[in-house]
């Protein structure tokens, strides 16, 4: 008797948005929320805290045109415990206010301000059409509540989280306060000397050049031990475009975009590289089983909103 097959389960899910707002033939910098964009999208929250999959496809693109550089988060182990790190401190921050208001707060989410840069970055959102044809009107779907995650000192002033400092003194550089607490020291500090090794001189066989050279070669961790810089987050995924002569890349292909964020700059033109004629571009989210898309936990969910639909 044969099998039955199970059918795969069919989410109703707009994973397809349109990117407009891109102002091409100045190095300009605008960057997006996948998260964000898949709830304004759908009417549905899904989480800031997640690892989307996605891509940024090309509509149409006529030669010669500006040049397309996308860029995510580099997914690293400092960048994800600096997250979380943030992430616990606003828990512990609002522990009794969430008692409280928990029951009222059915869309909190934890959120980071995700802009790339103190300045000089254009956030985009996704957009729907009135109608149909070439020039249908388009209408942001940028209605929702969105607001960063807030905690509060004992004098009552408020401070929010950020991949970086924004000037203003009232964002917390969620790597920079991580760095504080990752600091690592050589060990053993200083240069090996004959005083290091316990009855020194005893064993004929220990070398004192090899020992010294020893603990200078592994006294030191393999990375940047006393700096996480705020500025060096990022890594270029692709650049869409083409010349004119046939050399056209079309789209990304798939990536992993930790906490949502996808960063678009526009080539400077100034550089020869075609017209000022925006493209027409999408991004498009893969199909997974969080709420119709692929999206993995990027931290640990606790109990504040981070359980709910």
């Amino acid at each position: 008797m044969a099998k039955s097959r199970t059918k795969a389960k069919r989410y109703a899910v707009q994973r397809h948005m349109e990117i407009q707002g891109l102002i091409q033939g100045d190095s300009s910098v605008h960057w997006l929320d996948v998260g964000r964009w898949l709830s304004e999208s759908n009417h549905r929250l899904y989480r800031q805290s997640r690892v989307y999959k996605a891509k940024v496809n090309s509509l149409g693109m006529a030669a010669p045109r500006a040049k397309l550089h996308v860029y995510v988060l580099r997914d690293t182990w400092f960048l994800q415990k600096s997250i979380q790190l943030a992430k616990d401190t606003f828990d512990k921050n609002m522990s009794e206010e969430r008692d409280v208001v928990n029951a009222g707060a059915r869309w909190q989410d934890f959120r980071l301000d995700l802009s790339p840069r103190n300045n000089s970055s254009t956030q985009l959102f996704p957009v729907a059409r009135y109608n149909t044809g070439p020039s249908g009107a388009t209408y942001a779907l940028n209605n929702g509540e969105f607001t960063t995650s807030r905690v509060f000192d004992e004098s009552g002033s408020s401070y929010v989280f950020g991949l970086r400092t924004t000037g203003t003194g009232d964002t917390y550089s969620v790597v920079e306060e991580y760095d504080k607490t990752a600091n690592t020291s050589d060990d053993p500090s200083s240069t090996p000397s004959s005083s290091v090794a316990a009855y020194d001189g005893l064993d004929a066989d220990v070398q004192a050049a090899a020992r010294d050279d020893l603990m200078n070669r592994g006294n030191s961790p393999p990375y940047d031990a006393d700096n996480l810089d705020g500025d060096k987050l990022f890594r270029k995924v692709a650049v869409l475009g083409g010349t004119g002569l046939g050399n056209q890349k079309m789209s990304t292909g798939f990536f992993e975009a930790p906490m949502g964020l996808v960063v678009l700059v526009t080539e400077d033109l100034s550089q020869g590289v075609g017209s000022e004629t925006s493209g027409e571009f999408e991004l498009e989210v893969a199909g997974g089983d969080y709420k119709g898309v692929h999206a993995s936990e990027y931290i640990e969910a606790k109990k504040f909103g981070h359980r709910r639909g």
